[in-house]
């Protein structure tokens, strides 16, 4: 378990949270933004490992992030989307060895 910070410079975070005149144009429920870099979320997360075998493995981790700053003022998040951002990934692993290499 462990914190997590996001960081985006200025053309991430216009990718992910701007909205352009003609996007705004064209979906009506959102105005134009142009958001800044810097911090994009805080959160934290956390893994778990089990390993079947000495070849199997398992990962299950998941985490919590707040969107923050620019971000939570994006119209993408308050108006279309949440502030509050969850994930869950489950990774299957298999080991080999590479003998006589």
């Amino acid at each position: 378990l462990g914190p997590r910070l996001g960081l985006g410079d200025r053309d991430y975070m216009r990718r992910q949270f701007g909205v352009t005149l003609t996007d705004s144009l064209q979906n009506g429920a959102v105005a134009p933004f142009k958001p800044d870099g810097g911090l994009k979320s805080a959160g934290i997360a956390t893994s778990v490992t089990y390993e079947y075998s000495k070849q199997w493995s398992a990962v299950l981790d998941g985490g919590y992030d707040r969107l923050v700053a620019d971000a939570a003022k994006s119209p993408l998040v308050k108006k279309l989307g949440s502030p509050d951002q969850f994930r869950v990934g489950l990774t299957v692993n298999y080991s080999f060895g590479l003998s006589g290499l």
